[in-house]
């Protein structure tokens, strides 16, 4: 565990930048130290990790981009800063800022109709299709969840199968009643970027977003990400039991970029200083303030579906009030709420048996990700959940033993 007397508490007082020999650099104030380092390595052996990355961002600083342990179990690779992981629904953040791109360029707006771009949409009832909007499609508001939605994928061909079956989903709230889990509707936005831009997704994603922010490696193709040489394995296993090792296999064709966009420590330090930089990264600017700013505004509330309010924020039970957690809220890619009284942005990411979570404390300037090669586990929750408090004041809790109580 992280301790608040060791954690943090070496300066480094000259900003260090080493960028060559594929040694990525560490630099600010407050780089963690070798206690950190003891910390995550322990945890990693308590929870059944072989490897994760971590990146961490402060006032427009590289903290961290960081490998740690091996990217198979009993294989001797290590994983380094440019390891690629697949990251999950923490891509829907990029689902997001693509539309936005669309949106600066003057080609959509926030509320036109899905239909106005994509003729053939359809949903459940057809008054709602009619009424159904970009930002609707992008907040969470037409009541389908993500659970029957996932059924359907072993049965489809690709990302327009999927929503043609995925219109007799029964919703599960009524339209724009609040907030509740969808896949299929980022799938969508996907095919809008297609529609409007006349390119792939991956190939718009990385001409207006990746390029542009110098993710080099970040990529939305399980193939390409293995062919790297430089990419982990996901695993699986019950609690306690050994890591067992499965290769990407992500459904490429139907899913992104629902899920499917695989970086490394390296680009995702990008990816964070461009989310705390208001549209603007190294004095170019990407997306316009107002536009920018949209993506993190709560869009729909969070309220209890299926009894499952707890699994919209990143802490460890349902019980937010003890963790003085208010307002959850979803905004374009973005979970929001207010924890120690500072705004929280955050997703969280399961695909190809890894796990990813990534915050964003905007008044603090402050950006955490972390990806771990396991399915389901809580170890990026934990060491995410000990950086934010660490920057917000100091430790409040012990994450690692409150979720061995779940």
């Amino acid at each position: 565990m992280i301790m608040p007397s060791t954690f943090f508490t070496r300066l480094i007082f000259a900003a260090l930048y080493f960028c060559f020999s594929g040694l990525y650099a560490i630099a600010a104030e407050t780089a963690p130290n070798a206690d950190f380092d003891q910390s995550v390595e322990q945890n990693q052996k308590h929870w059944g990790v072989p490897g994760l990355f971590i990146s961490i961002v402060k006032d427009d600083e590289v903290i961290m981009a960081k490998g740690y342990g091996v990217r198979k179990a009993g294989n001797p690779e290590l994983v380094d800063e440019e390891t690629l992981f697949s990251i999950g629904s923490t891509s829907k953040a990029f689902a997001a800022a693509a539309v936005a791109v669309l949106v600066h360029d003057g080609a959509v707006s926030w509320d036109d109709p899905v239909r106005e771009h994509l003729p053939w949409f359809e949903t459940y009832n057809p008054y709602v299709q009619e009424q159904f909007t970009i930002r609707d499609m992008l907040s969470g508001t037409l009541g389908v969840n993500y659970a029957d939605e996932n059924k359907l994928r072993s049965s489809v061909q690709d990302s327009r199968d999927i929503l043609d079956r995925g219109k007799t989903i029964a919703p599960r709230a009524p339209f724009r009643s609040g907030f509740v889990y969808s896949n299929n509707m980022f799938i969508a936005s996907g095919l809008l970027v297609e529609k409007v831009s006349g390119k792939t997704w991956s190939d718009f994603a990385k001409e207006r977003l990746w390029e542009p922010l110098g993710m080099k490696s970040t990529n939305a193709n399980s193939k390409d990400a293995w062919a790297t040489g430089n990419a982990a394995s996901g695993h699986i296993g019950g609690s306690g039991s050994p890591p067992i090792s499965r290769p990407f296999k992500y459904c490429d064709e139907i899913c992104v970029p629902s899920g499917g966009v695989n970086s490394n420590a390296v680009d995702i330090a990008q990816w964070l200083r461009f989310q705390l930089g208001s549209g603007s990264f190294e004095k170019l600017q990407i997306l316009g303030l107002d536009v920018f700013n949209e993506m993190h505004r709560p869009q729909s509330i969070m309220r209890p579906v299926d009894g499952a309010l707890g699994v919209y924020t990143p802490f460890p039970t349902q019980d937010l009030e003890r963790w003085g957690v208010s307002s959850p809220a979803y905004g374009f890619g973005w979970g929001l709420f207010h924890y120690r009284g500072r705004r929280i942005l955050w997703h969280s990411g399961g695909a190809n048996n890894m796990t990813s979570i990534a915050i964003l404390a905007p008044e603090e300037s402050l950006g955490v990700f972390v990806s771990a090669n396991r399915l389901r586990t809580r170890l990026p929750q934990i060491l995410a959940l000990e950086v934010l408090d660490e920057y917000l004041g100091g430790r409040v809790e012990d994450w690692s033993e409150h979720f061995k109580k779940e």
